[in-house]
């Protein structure tokens, strides 16, 4: 439009430079159509600069939801469950030790993907059980528990199912993209988001000086790893 404007300007001083009779006072008009492409310029880049900032908030808040996610997840659950077992261990008792599922997509997280993968570990030779934590305040929390053996210590072990939440958020970006069946796009929104998840949370750990009890595990299940090497060069 505001190309356009200019144009009709140029037409109008040309015509009436080569002195062409217009049925109206050339210059007042002239002088109108250049003011108002100067409106419609500035008017259309303070919108290209309002939709670019519309665009950075809404991706800023589209990757903070993972991080709010992990701190809610730390803050409201890890973090006191770590605290209350390691309040009651006994003197010379084995390191705690607590692992965490992240997922590759957040549909393993899914009801009947954990019940595959716990009999998954079970054929990995690892029994688990539950045992439920009275925390200081709130209900008593229900741990998954590891253990290769009688003998042996066992593994605390947790799905961190608050990551089902982000399945909302993705949905509503696909719908806002009109790209509500792309299943690709699916995938890789909720591997960005977990990403994200697990970058905080491993953040939150090491803020909160709690790193050293936990590990993080996939759908490959390298359990002999997770429990005895890596453990063991710290401990």
């Amino acid at each position: 439009m505001s190309s356009l404007l200019g144009l009709c300007v140029f037409a109008i001083g040309i015509i009436w430079a080569l002195g062409e009779e217009l049925p109206f006072e050339p210059e007042p008009i002239a002088m109108l159509l250049a003011m108002l492409g100067s409106a419609i310029t500035a008017g259309a880049g303070y919108l290209k600069r309002r939709l670019k900032r519309a665009k950075e908030e809404l991706e800023e808040e589209r990757f903070s939801t993972p991080v709010a996610l992990a701190f809610g997840y730390f803050r409201n659950f890890l973090s006191p469950a770590l605290t209350k077992l390691l309040d009651e261990r006994e003197p010379r008792s084995p390191p705690l030790r607590f692992l965490i599922y992240i997922p590759e997509k957040l549909d393993e997280l899914g009801a009947e993907s954990r019940k595959r993968l716990l009999a998954k570990i079970r054929d990995l030779s690892f029994e688990h059980g539950s045992v439920s934590l009275a925390m200081d305040r709130g209900d008593p929390r229900h741990l998954l528990t590891l253990m290769k053996s009688a003998e042996s210590s066992a593994v605390y072990f947790d799905f961190p199912t608050t990551l089902l939440t982000l399945e909302a958020l993705i949905d509503y970006k696909l719908h806002s993209e009109k790209d509500s069946f792309s299943k690709a796009r699916r995938v890789e929104l909720g591997v960005s988001y977990i990403a994200r998840f697990e970058k905080a949370l491993k953040q939150e750990l090491v803020d909160a000086d709690l790193a050293s009890f936990v590990r993080f595990t996939d759908r490959r299940l390298d359990l002999e790893s997770d429990l005895e090497e890596e453990w063991a060069a710290e401990h």
